[in-house]
């Protein structure tokens, strides 16, 4: 200390302190400190600091007793003092330290949350693949407007109409603007047969421009070509087949996996005593027919459907009756 407190300092610091609370151990440590720092070589009684004679109140001051220590650390410091007791402590903290040390990836493991593996399982599916709208077109070639079926054999390029009805009456009226397309049958570049029909012969009386679009029809053969425009594509198909049938033989309607197409006329032409049948395929643009493919997929882990009612005290009713 730069400079020793008065005595009348020290007494108004006592009674601060008792005014604080402050009780008679306390106060006799803290005189303690004051003693050591006034006099740090040389520890001093406490009558050689505090005159009684001089300052009475100082005098009051009789209980400088230790700070009492609690029975509970009092029994710990007891034990502790056991060598058998405190070795064994050491023993298991050392043993409990190192046992975690080396089983840390373990208990890593154990407080990680927990991952449900994934599920897979193969399925199979079936895949299109992508085809071309449209054959290539020739040089300077344009694609007309509407509908038409071209056979550049025997130099046909007829309008198609697309029947509406099966009716016998309502196909012949369609007949009078064009070649007929049969309806329920596939449009062209669909897959299935497209099945067209047109006049070989009729009166020449009877209304319409198209009476002997067909008349040249048997002189296609097998490799021969028909193309049809269609709703601004071309498509182009190659003869595989001619046979002649009769009017009740409905199996030249039925229908394949590809798309094909199937022209027929009445025959011999001035009659309508059976028919001829010509059948292409189509070969432009290329049809690929669908494949069967397997693949691993993995399997959702739901454990119920999803929810759509946000209706959260229905719901509860809901659970409360097990509905």
């Amino acid at each position: 200390m730069e400079k020793e407190p008065t005595v009348e300092e020290l007494e108004g610091f006592i009674d601060a302190f008792r005014k604080l609370g402050g009780s008679n151990a306390e106060l006799a440590l803290l005189t303690q400190e004051i003693m050591q720092d006034i006099l740090p070589q040389k520890e001093r009684e406490f009558s050689t600091v505090f005159s009684s004679l001089d300052h009475s109140s100082i005098s009051k001051i009789k209980d400088f007793k230790k700070t009492e220590i609690h029975p509970f650390w009092d029994f710990l410091k007891n034990i502790w003092g056991k060598k058998k007791i405190r070795y064994s402590v050491i023993f298991v903290l050392l043993f409990a330290i190192i046992f975690s040390i080396l089983n840390l990836p373990l208990f890593i493991a154990r407080v990680q949350p927990i991952e449900v593996p994934k599920k897979y399982e193969k399925v199979t599916e079936i895949v299109t693949p992508e085809t071309d709208k449209s054959a290539p077109l020739d040089p300077g070639e344009v694609v007309p407007a509407g509908s038409h079926l071209v056979i550049p054999k025997i130099g046909i390029s007829a309008p198609i109409v697309f029947s509406t009805s099966l009716d016998e009456a309502s196909v012949q009226n369609d007949l009078q603007s064009g070649v007929a397309h049969y309806a329920t049958t596939a449009n062209p570049g669909e897959v299935g047969n497209g099945f067209i029909t047109g006049h070989s012969s009729n009166y020449w009386w009877n209304p319409g421009k198209f009476n002997y679009v067909f008349a040249n029809l048997d002189k296609v053969e097998v490799g021969d070509q028909a193309i049809i425009y269609y709703q601004g594509n071309k498509y182009v198909y190659q003869a595989i087949e001619k046979k002649v049938v009769n009017p009740t033989d409905l199996s030249v309607l039925q229908s394949g996996d590809a798309p094909t197409l199937t022209l027929m006329t009445c025959t011999p032409p001035g009659t309508s005593w059976q028919r001829l049948i010509v059948r292409f395929n189509q070969i432009a643009p290329v049809y690929q027919k669908p494949v069967v493919v397997e693949k691993t997929v993995e399997v959702p882990n739901l454990e119920k459907l999803p929810t759509t009612n946000s209706n959260i005290f229905l719901d509860w009713v809901a659970k409360l009756f097990n509905f």
